[in-house]
């Protein structure tokens, strides 16, 4: 493969991505959106959900901002936190769909 088709096959790959992006969190999200959501389902997806304050934290955006964007979100949800009330925790409603969308990029990998 030549370095043109590999970077050809690259950017397939990246507008495979950002069509998933789009259909799961729609076209007017913003980055840091989607940052956090990204790091949100990945701790949801291998079964360590993080909190809000964590997902800030890693993600660089405010914590209002990470609260607003989940509560406008159906498929996640806050939920109390069991050892402290005041923190809230970052789950799904839905995990069925976050596996289908995690194997939907995964299935990225085989694009060519």
């Amino acid at each position: 493969m030549t370095m043109a088709s590999a970077r050809c096959a690259m950017l397939r790959r990246l507008q495979s991505l950002c069509a998933i992006l789009i259909r799961r969190f729609g076209s007017h999200t913003s980055l840091g959106e989607l940052n956090a959501a990204l790091i949100a389902h990945l701790a949801i997806y291998t079964h360590r959900p993080l909190t809000v304050t964590e997902i800030a934290n890693r993600s660089g955006q405010p914590k209002q901002s990470i609260s607003r964007w989940f509560r406008m979100r159906p498929q996640i949800r806050l939920r109390v936190k069991p050892d402290d009330a005041r923190g809230r925790l970052v789950d799904s409603d839905d995990p069925i769909a976050l596996t289908t969308y995690v194997d939907e990029v995964i299935a990225l990998r085989t694009l060519d």
